[in-house]
């Protein structure tokens, strides 16, 4: 029979770990998000909406470059591709302008 010390009922520490981590996820002031190897959006945390009007519910699904500004299109979708096909150094800084829900730009800057 195997016993634990951990009183019953006490969250796990890796629970706790990924409480805070979401906790902290939610509240920043930046964007985070996901995508899939195609650059659909699959993760956005509510700093998107704030920063660009776009509703994250409506916004998952759809394509990242949707909503990256029209002259900034291409170079966002050589760089995607570039780091999804490891030609990317770790740490890839860029800045890109993004279209808000009222199609003014958004200056951003992604940490890839």
């Amino acid at each position: 029979m195997m016993t634990s010390d951990m009183p019953v009922g006490l969250p796990s520490l890796r629970q706790v770990n990924l409480d805070q981590y979401r906790l902290f996820v939610e509240h920043a002031r930046e964007v985070f998000f996901q995508t899939d190897m195609e650059g659909v959006l699959v993760f956005l945390n509510p700093a998107w909406e704030q920063i660009t009007g776009f509703s994250v519910a409506k916004s998952i699904g759809t394509s990242l470059f949707a909503y990256v500004y029209p002259d900034d299109r291409q170079r966002c979708k050589n760089l995607f591709n570039a780091m999804i096909n490891g030609r990317l150094s770790p740490s890839q800084r860029c800045e890109l302008r993004c279209l808000t829900v009222d199609q003014q730009s958004c200056w951003l800057q992604a940490d890839l």
